[in-house]
């Protein structure tokens, strides 16, 4: 795999259409790029905005393509951003189109409810010194496991923490002291003992991510040292996180247009 990659990155300044047959196919037509890695066996599937493929034939990379217009592709783009800055974090991005209709990513194995333990082994690989410090902090007070220690549940708690600020709306109705109260800890602990947490709570506060939908389906494994990787950053807005972010974007659209 590291092999693989380091090949992208040679033929992304060469002939990377010769190399990668079908980069060229997507460049010229990406709806033909589609219905032929349908016929030929290709994963294919489909989310609000994008479609998501994996090549038949390179099954390590993942591409995603806009379902609708040009007004989204800043999902692509801070996609692209977020793996150049924060690359123990988030996927990186290998190739895309100059108006960033479509990218080409590295691939990660999506965590699934069905199965805890790749979770449990993420985390611990990711974050040890957080992971076991949420599994006291959650468990119950003789120490024995509890419903907030399983995987999914510490997940969403690490992720929680990670995010700059909590409106009162993203928490359960009712009285939610003890569930802040054990966010606050996480955060406090996470930010002074793990990098890759520290890392994606800048990542939140920099572009806006949504702690809200880092779960399954949008948080995956790398498979090649089984930490944990965001597969979907999950911003919804060019204007979401720090001002400035999307000025880049738009800059680096221009430039790449002339």
């Amino acid at each position: 795999m590291k092999l693989l990659i380091e090949n992208w990155r040679k033929f992304l300044t060469e002939a990377e259409g010769d190399y990668f047959p079908w980069l060229q196919q997507l460049r010229d037509d990406s709806a033909k790029f589609i219905e032929d890695q349908q016929d030929k066996g290709g994963r294919v599937g489909s989310g609000s905005f994008r479609t998501v493929i994996v090549p038949e034939e390179d099954k390590d990379f993942v591409v995603k393509i806009l379902r609708y217009g040009n007004n989204d592709s800043y999902m692509n783009k801070v996609e692209k951003l977020l793996g150049d800055e924060f690359p123990d974090v988030f996927p990186r991005v290998f190739a895309h189109d100059p108006d960033y209709r479509w990218i080409v990513m590295e691939r990660v194995q999506p965590i699934s409810t069905k199965n805890d333990e790749m979770l449990e082994e993420a985390l611990i690989a990711t974050m040890p010194k957080l992971h076991q410090f949420a599994y006291d902090l959650l468990s119950l007070e003789d120490g024995s496991p509890s419903s907030d220690t399983k995987p999914f549940n510490m997940l969403r708690y690490i992720v929680m923490a990670a995010a700059p600020r909590l409106r009162p709306t993203d928490l359960p109705y009712g009285d939610n002291t003890r569930v802040t109260d054990r966010v606050t800890k996480i955060q406090e602990f996470g930010l002074a003992n793990e990098p890759w947490f520290t890392q994606l709570s800048k990542a939140m506060k920099r572009y806006g991510v949504q702690w809200v939908d880092l779960a399954e389906g949008n948080v995956g494994v790398d498979m090649k040292d089984h930490t944990l990787k965001i597969i979907d950053a999950s911003v919804f807005s060019p204007q979401s996180g720090e001002k400035d972010w999307n000025d880049d974007i738009n800059e680096e659209m221009l430039t790449e247009k002339c």
